[in-house]
């Protein structure tokens, strides 16, 4: 008698066969299971569907599913690489925007699923007071949890914030001609924050996230923007959170 691992691989492969070698009953489960991505993936990138159109989108939606099959029972976690597939996905070649729109929308999606923070924004400051100089520079601050950073060659927070509801700003955007975007996403008051921020902080806080010691990051944003203001980039981020918490000096 096959095993109940057997039987599961068995069904996978007769639902991954021709739709004509597929029973009423299975074609019917198929369809329902094709459904259930498609409306998961609808959810998470409406901006990216508006822009595609629909139909354009669930084709998309199918090729991603065949070419990166759920690993997860839980269609919260499903989509992360969906911008990926989308930026090298053929018949969107012409249109790299829409892949930096999808990765923004999912940012938000996962910045308002991210835990919170375990220290308030006093107790961050309290904790960079109490270190000497050197210490600090040796120490990784942390973001929070729900922060997530993005570079784009397009503008693509113009592009979403044009398909929001109640819009009131002009119908067309520059997208061969007008700067990128470097964006900060996190949840603000049960929300998802987008900010567009300059070179120097963007690139202090992609060093601070990728774990870089607090000089090295320094040194990362002064080198991409030698006007780089650090103090006033730590009044800002330790008062809005987006700092939340210091990692122990290595050595």
């Amino acid at each position: 008698m096959p095993s109940l691992l057997e039987l599961q691989e068995a069904f996978g492969r007769a639902l991954e066969g021709p739709p004509e070698a597929l029973s009423a009953g299975l074609a019917v489960y198929r369809d329902c299971i094709a459904a259930n991505y498609r409306g998961a993936l609808r959810a998470s990138f409406p901006v990216a569907r508006e822009l595609v159109g629909e139909v354009f989108f669930d084709a998309a939606a199918d090729a991603f599913v065949a070419a990166f099959p759920p690993q997860s029972g839980d269609l919260n976690d499903f989509g992360g690489r969906f911008g990926d597939f989308l930026a090298q996905y053929a018949p969107l070649a012409t249109l790299g925007y829409v892949a930096d729109v999808a990765r923004l929308e999912w940012a938000m999606d996962e910045a308002l699923r991210a835990a919170d923070a375990a220290a308030a924004p006093h107790e961050v400051l309290a904790s960079l007071a109490h270190l000497d100089a050197e210490r600090v520079a040796r120490s990784r601050v942390l973001l929070h949890p729900s922060c997530r950073l993005l570079r784009s060659r397009y503008p693509v927070l113009q592009v979403w914030k044009m398909h929001q509801p109640g819009y009131s700003g002009g119908d067309r955007v520059d997208l061969d001609g007008a700067h990128g975007d470097r964006l900060l996403v996190r949840r603000e008051g049960g929300r998802a924050s987008i900010e567009r921020l300059g070179e120097g902080e963007h690139e202090w806080l992609c060093a601070l996230a990728d774990g870089a010691p607090f000089a090295l990051a320094v040194d990362r944003a002064v080198w991409a923007a030698p006007g780089f203001d650090l103090g006033e980039a730590l009044r800002v981020r330790v008062s809005d959170g987006t700092l939340a918490g210091i990692a122990p000096a290595a050595g």
